[in-house]
């Protein structure tokens, strides 16, 4: 009876596989109609009903999927080593804590860096019991070893890919965006005193920055020159750089093909391409956070000291780059507690290695931890202000704020994104047509094998979280500065779905096919799919930031510092120019960067203009007057003081007044 139901359960099989092998099929073209419904209707209801349709199909279709690498975790870890071990730890500890006493007046002294430094080498050398002298005289006797390359193709196609990044992210880089905005002016100022002899842990203006991008800016433009071009080429580069990261973040986490395919999808994402050419200091997130889960994922496949100090190295100079990265040490213990008690492989040694990774981030800390104990009310001031009262009333219902936050975050990716024209087309989604739609397909994935990828959802999670956090401003929710840490996760997650569906559809193929002739064709046809996928994602990113972006910045992308710099520099030479800059313009701290860089000591910006006793006094020669176009009653007070006064109107590039010249006679 047996042999006579074998045919029967191998018929069952195949026909169970070739089911599912049609719903993966059609996964993709679904969710490429599920994110045009989202773009066209919105979130309603028939589009909850695809959402879920795409994601329980991902699910369903993808459930065999299992390639967890084999691990057999030792619970022995090497606790203190030698006795000198022992004494390292403890004096490298010592001193890089002691170094906390170096760093007062927000300064860091070459004394202070050294000691900070050499202490923690010292504790990880204790802490880790390496043993340094054998190393070395096994590579001696061994001979170095021979640089080899193992994956060529790999590397032909990543430089490729970075290649085509390294275009998205330089083209035009001098002018688009060409308003400097409120912060670069801020960046440009930072950096202009580093080159000058100045050495902060933290930079105090407005609302203060952390030091790591701004250092590395100021090692960049002291080859180049300083300019805003040259500020926003460090995001740039940057952000090309992220490429090569989050392929070995997929690869370590997956496989190459994964690893490719999300370095492919970066490299033309509309989100990081924006992010890496404003020039500001969170393109730091995506890389940070990329390293983080592809170290952290290393580590913990053994229980080795050294793995879980390199996961500590990464986090803590993470809290040198951004604020937003406070969150990481919680998400970082939530990430392993997690994985371990899925995988049933807690161990008290954890528990250890855990301790060890915080604790060489707390050191790395020791600087920023000294100027904030100094300087608590500024160090604190752009989280408190977005959690707290600090600067306007909270909301009365916090959990519901919450709660439409955390929506709003999650909807970002697909629905709905960051209003700030600056950092985003306005209010598009986050992720391009083909990466959200196999974000979608990511995410059931996943979910369905969440013992196996919950780290790089709890990454993704806490990569998001700052965006959410904004209680007292949800009006700024979702932010697309503050969640950069999410786009290199979102890549991979996409990456993940387009693999398992090119392989189910490579299989699929395969059987249509002579058997001659089926791995050839069936490769070349996905080879066809992902590269046509990847023009289509590019190409919508070429007419989103280029064509659109440029739109829907203030005036189209009319550089008006620059434009009110070159009027006051034309006019400074033969008279006076004023400025009336209150409440119409902007911040001026462009406009007098601008009149810096060339050369020009300016001072006249008022607040308000007083035609009865103007500033300027009868024989000092031509005097200008630039107001702004709405300001009415100095435009009013002004023509009747002066009716013949001449007038110059300036035009944006939408054609509308950007600000207006006045000659007046008196």
């Amino acid at each position: 009876m047996c042999s006579k139901m074998l045919p029967d359960i191998v018929r069952h099989r195949s026909v169970g596989c070739q089911a599912r092998r049609a719903i993966g099929f059609l996964c993709l073209p679904a969710a490429v109609w599920v994110q045009y419904l989202l773009d066209r209707r919105g979130v309603d209801g028939n589009a909850w009903a695809v959402v879920g349709l795409v994601l329980v199909g991902a699910l369903l279709a993808f459930n065999q999927w299992d390639e967890g690498r084999a691990q057999s975790l030792s619970s022995r870890v090497l606790f203190g080593g030698r006795p000198w071990h022992t004494w390292a730890t403890w004096l490298g500890a010592t001193m890089s804590l002691g170094s906390y006493a170096c760093f007062g007046g927000n300064r860091l002294t070459a004394h202070g860096v050294l000691l900070w430094q050499v202490g923690l080498a010292l504790f990880v050398v204790g802490a880790c019991a390496l043993d340094i002298r054998g190393w070395l005289q096994s590579r001696l006797q061994s001979g170095y070893p021979r640089f080899r390359i193992r994956w060529p193709d790999d590397l032909a196609m990543l430089a490729i890919i970075t290649g085509l990044g390294a275009v998205y992210r330089l083209w035009a880089i001098d002018s688009l965006p060409a308003e400097p905005g409120v912060d670069l002016p801020l960046i440009f100022r930072c950096v202009e005193s580093v080159l000058a002899g100045d050495w902060p842990i933290y930079f105090t203006y407005h609302p203060g920055r952390e030091g790591l991008y701004l250092y590395l800016a100021a090692g960049y433009v002291r080859l180049v020159g300083l300019s805003y071009p040259a500020l926003r080429s460090v995001g740039a580069l940057l952000g090309t750089t992220t490429i090569p990261v989050v392929y070995l973040a997929g690869r370590r986490l997956f496989n190459r093909e994964v690893g490719l395919l999300a370095a492919g999808l970066l490299a033309v994402s509309r989100w990081h391409v924006i992010l890496s050419r404003t020039g500001l200091r969170f393109i730091l997130m995506p890389v940070f956070t990329l390293l983080l889960v592809a170290v952290l994922d290393w580590a913990l496949a053994q229980r080795r000291p050294l793995r879980w100090a390199c996961v500590g190295w990464v986090l803590g100079w993470g809290f040198h780059t951004y604020s937003a990265w406070l969150v990481m040490p919680a998400v970082l213990a939530v990430a392993v507690l997690l994985h371990r008690l899925c995988r049933r492989q807690w161990n008290k040694a954890d528990l250890f290695l855990l301790l060890l990774a915080l604790d060489v981030a707390g050191l790395l800390y020791v600087p920023l931890a000294r100027f904030a104990h100094d300087n608590p009310q500024l160090y604190t001031l752009r989280v408190a202000s977005r959690l707290t009262d600090r600067e306007t009333t909270l909301p009365p219902d916090m959990v519901e704020t919450l709660w439409r936050n955390l929506a709003r975050t999650a909807g970002m990716f697909n629905v709905l994104g960051d209003s700030v024209a600056h950092i985003n087309v306005p209010f598009k989604r986050h992720l391009g047509l083909v990466s959200g739609a196999t974000f979608l397909m990511g995410c059931g994935v996943l979910v369905g094998r969440w013992r196996r990828s919950q780290l790089l959802l709890v990454m993704l999670l806490g990569a998001s979280l700052p965006s959410a956090l904004s209680l007292a401003f949800p009006g700024e929710v979702p932010n697309a500065g503050r969640a950069s840490g999410a786009v290199g996760l979102a890549c991979i997650i996409a990456a993940v779905a387009l693999s398992r569906w090119c392989r189910e559809a490579r299989v699929w193929l395969e059987g249509l096919t002579p058997s001659g002739r089926r791995r050839l064709m069936s490769c070349s046809a996905m080879a066809l799919i992902v590269v046509g996928l990847w023009v289509v994602e590019g190409l919508e990113t070429r007419a989103d930031y280029f064509a659109v972006y440029p739109k829907t910045l203030s005036g189209g992308n009319y550089p008006i510092s620059s434009r009110l710099a070159e009027t006051i520099v034309q006019y400074s030479r033969s008279g006076q120019v004023f400025l009336v800059a209150f409440p119409h313009f902007y911040d001026g701290n462009a406009l007098r960067t601008q009149l810096e860089l060339e050369g020009v000591q300016w001072e006249n910006e008022m607040t308000s203009l007083d035609v009865e006793s103007p500033p300027w006094q009868p024989g000092d020669g031509l005097v200008v007057v630039i107001l702004h176009p709405e300001d009415r009653v100095s435009l009013q007070a002004l023509s009747r003081r002066m009716p013949e006064a001449a007038v110059v109107t300036h035009l944006d590039n939408h054609g509308a007044k950007a600000f207006l010249t006045l000659f007046p006679q008196p």
